[in-house]
């Protein structure tokens, strides 16, 4: 980009900013996928960069059609091409690769996603079904399991080697998706959610950074990933507690009565259930109203199935209530827990697991069943059957029970999964012909209908929505918890680790667009002052020199800091950390700033090579967005200058002449060095001082850079025009194009996403 160019274009931005406090285009990274993904032009651009066995492929492949089979087509995303990763490592790539040419992406396992936010998408399929490995961890307490695994596959695996995990209920839905929203499923009455029982995660971010996420790295991120992790990263692979498998096998009893039972079926429930203290063992327990010709053509039937961890003898002793309502039909058996998915109907080969369909849903959380409520949805399913059959032989509406004694037990705070204290969970699913409109707006009539009655049947409740069941039109509220701090928590969250949003179409926690990104503005500024914890350096009366740990904002002490331009070999935040920086020329000005601030009774200073751990692009953005903040709250800025000597060379120049010419003055970053410490004192490369900002080079400062005296003097920025603080960055040079606007966030006080790699 010629300089021209960027300036004009920082202008504008600044413009907007300084007018409206909103974010203007340029910072939108909303991609605009092309019409037509070229699968040779990908091929030939990213294919080399991928491991051997991935594959990339269009919709001329073979492999095309399974590849985008969904549970649900209602609301399909727009894929326009396929990538399958066969490592890991891949899928960093592959966001990378996308984050370049302003293409969209979304990661998918078995296609059980169901929320019509998914239809917003066009773009790039990253297909896990490759990364399906998993590997128990000598301790017999965790194992790791790739991100593209599912149910069936991981409890029929672990039950082989003597063990359970915290799998869904469905065989055929991939793990870690529900998981990144709790995820129910049998085992939750011993164990909890799949979500409470990840220890870690290896998370591709959407700047396409990989890393580790547990409760020492990044442990702000594993509580929302805990819940509304769909929302900040891709899972690559993810280490999960495991447990002793216990019983051989377990008791199914499944019941099939007609509508005249309601009322009895569903006391016999609420006594079971006991308002969220339902037997432990008694895994779970689901039902539905839906038409079965073979008991009649006139009503809906009732199908409920039990399964419970241990013996019949055991189970039937729970089950005695439900044994003395008369049933039209009826079995039970002992099966290995693998099995159990076959006789509750969610094997993988299961009615309920087949792909295809166009599926109208809508979802209820409940505390107890209203009996009343429940008859009216029977009876109103009953009238429809007249009305309209083709919609009424579609219908299913389900009602989940689980053993919900560990999941309540967890602390509700500790994770992002806000629905504790929900006991049941309901979805109302109708099937409807594809593309018959008629229907479909009947069908989302009916499952609204059906999901008001159920909340009207808690009326000291505010609703609840499963995210995972979320069809994508309830209130964020409902969704991700409706204590304020939740949501403004989650949204602190996707404003550090998701600036533009690129992880937005899985009932996502904020839009997109100019509003969502003055949002995001917002939030930065909020987390990136109140929260701007910093590392230090500490000098002890030796000489010697250690990193501190993060301090909070309270707990800063009085602290010098270092401006410079950077050098051939500077030492870097990893030299520190792994003890070379010492080897290092460089070092000499860390020892410099050290032994000054030493001098000036200051034991703590910061040089920003030593804070800012550039491999880590949450820290990045903070820091960018900390530092003139930062500079400003220093006690003294030591400018050291390592192209002006104090030395004389006989009659030759004074250090004066090459004061006003050093590279410090044509440098971006060094512009808000200069202007935001009360105190800027310059140095020669010897460590000399040549004087400060304030008083005996404020003159010469000025002549140099053009800047009004009044700027050094803490007169507001804002007292300056936006084209004269623009004039300011004119003539100086960064060595990235975004640099040159994040290096003005200070100067306009503006808190904005960062994003390298993206250039203009």
């Amino acid at each position: 980009m010629k300089p021209s160019v960027l300036l004009s274009t920082c202008l504008s931005v600044f413009v907007t900013l300084a007018k409206s406090a909103s974010i203007p285009s340029y910072f939108e990274r909303s991609p605009s996928t092309p019409r037509q993904l070229s699968v040779v032009k990908v091929q030939r651009e990213l294919g080399a960069r991928l491991s051997k066995n991935s594959v990339i492929f269009g919709p001329d492949d073979p492999r095309y059609t399974d590849a985008l089979s969904r549970w649900n087509n209602f609301a399909r995303p727009k894929v326009q091409l396929v990538i399958e990763p066969a490592q890991e490592s891949d899928v960093s790539t592959i966001v990378k690769y996308c984050n370049r040419n302003s293409v969209d992406f979304l990661a998918n396992n078995k296609g059980h996603g169901a929320t019509l936010t998914l239809a917003s998408f066009d773009g790039i399929q990253i297909y896990l079904a490759k990364l399906r490995n998993i590997d128990i961890q000598p301790s017999g307490k965790s194992a790791w399991f790739g991100g593209g695994v599912y149910d069936g596959q991981v409890s029929r695996y672990l039950w082989d080697k003597g063990y359970v995990a915290t799998t869904g209920a469905c065989d055929c839905v991939g793990m870690m998706g529900p998981g990144l929203g709790g995820g129910h499923g049998r085992q939750e009455g011993l164990y909890g959610m799949i979500s409470d029982n990840i220890r870690q995660l290896n998370v591709v971010l959407a700047d396409g950074s990989a890393i580790r996420v547990n409760k020492d790295c990044y442990s702000d991120l594993l509580w929302g990933m805990k819940g509304a992790g769909h929302n900040f990263g891709i899972v690559t692979s993810f280490e999960l507690n495991i447990y002793p498998r216990g019983p051989d096998t377990w008791h199914y009893h499944n019941y099939l009565w007609t509508g005249d039972k309601l009322e009895a079926v569903f006391n016999a429930l609420n006594k079971f259930h006991n308002n969220g203290s339902t037997p432990i063992n008694m895994a779970n327990n689901y039902g539905f109203f839906a038409m079965n010709p073979n008991v009649t053509d006139k009503e809906p039937v009732m199908q409920w199935m039990f399964a419970y961890r241990g013996t019949a003898a055991e189970a039937e002793k729970l089950l005695a209530d439900f044994n003395e309502i008369p049933a039209v039909g009826g079995f039970q058996g002992d099966v290995p827990y693998p099995q159990i998915s076959s006789f509750q109907g969610t094997a993988e080969d299961s009615p309920l697991c087949q792909h295809g369909g166009y599926r109208v849903t809508d979802t209820a959380g409940l505390q107890v069943y209203n009996i009343t409520a429940e008859r009216q949805i029977f009876d109103s399913f009953k009238k429809r059957i007249a009305a309209n059959p083709v919609l009424a032989a579609g219908a299913n509406i389900l009602h989940e029970g689980y053993s919900t004694a560990a999941v309540r037990a967890r602390n509700s705070d500790d994770s992002a999964y806000p629905l504790r204290h929900d006991n049941l969970l309901m979805l109302a699913q109708i099937i409807v012909p594809p593309g018959n409109k008629e229907l479909e707006k009947a069908a989302l009539k009916w499952t609204t209908e059906i999901v008001d009655q159920w909340n009207a049947g808690q009326p000291s409740r505010k609703p609840t929505t499963y995210v995972n069941y979320a069809n994508g039109g309830k209130s964020l509220e409902s969704i991700y918890g409706y204590e304020s701090w939740r949501l403004k928590r989650l949204r602190g969250l996707k404003a550090k680790y998701d600036p533009f949003n690129r992880f937005r179409f899985y009932n996502p926690i904020v839009g997109r667009g100019s509003m969502y990104l003055a949002t995001q503005h917002r939030l930065l500024r909020e987390l990136s002052l109140a929260d701007s914890a910093m590392r230090l350096l500490e000098r002890d009366d030796t000489g010697g020199v250690r990193l501190t740990e993060d301090l909070p904002n309270n707990k800063i002490p009085p602290y010098a800091i270092l401006s410079y331009t950077w050098g051939p070999e500077e030492v870097l935040f990893r030299d520190m950390t792994d003890g070379t920086g010492k080897n290092k020329a460089s070092y000499a000005k860390i020892r410099f700033c050290g032994d000054q601030a030493w001098r000036n009774r200051l034991k703590f200073f910061w040089v920003d090579t030593y804070y800012i751990d550039k491999s880590n692009s949450a820290e990045l953005q903070h820091a960018l967005n900390c530092m003139f903040h930062w500079y400003r709250s220093a006690v003294k800025c030591y400018v050291y200058l390592a192209d002006v000597s104090t030395y004389q060379h006989g009659d030759g120049p004074g250090w004066q002449s090459a004061f006003r010419q050093s590279r410090w003055f044509s440098r971006g970053w060094t512009l808000q060095e200069l202007i935001a410490p009360t105190i800027v004192e310059f140095f020669s490369k010897e460590g000399e001082r040549l004087g400060d900002k304030e008083s005996s080079l404020e003159q010469e400062i000025h002549d140099i850079t053009g800047i009004p005296r009044k700027a050094f003097q803490g007169v507001p920025l804002s007292n300056f025009s936006v084209a004269e603080r623009m004039r300011w960055i004119e003539k100086r040079d960064t060595k990235y194009e975004e640099d040159k606007v994040y290096s003005l966030f200070g100067i306009f006080d503006v808190h904005i996403p960062v994003l390298y790699g993206e250039g203009r």
